[in-house]
């Protein structure tokens, strides 16, 4: 997993230090994040339903490993500052 995380940093043509998730959430998503924080990046995301009781468990999962998660409503973006290198 970390190869693949690394050969897209490669790709861009740049380092890749941090990344952000779009629906986290998701089976796919969430699975990539993980891979993602286990290859030491650092890790954000957002899901529509990440308050929702039935998504408590994998919301916690990738909280445990140290990934932040922010509501779906543009809020994490609004500053400006602070932006991760790669959106996916």
């Amino acid at each position: 997993m970390c190869i693949f995380f690394c050969t897209f940093a490669a790709n861009m043509g740049k380092y890749v230090d941090t990344y952000y998730f779009l629906g986290i959430g998701g089976i796919g998503m969430s699975a990539l994040a993980s891979g993602a924080a286990a290859c030491g990046f650092c890790v954000s995301g957002s899901d529509r339903g990440a308050d929702k009781a039935e998504n408590a468990p994998l919301m916690n999962a990738l909280k445990s490993q140290g990934i932040t998660i922010f509501p779906q409503d543009g809020s994490r973006f609004a500053s400006g500052n602070n932006l991760p290198d790669a959106l996916v």
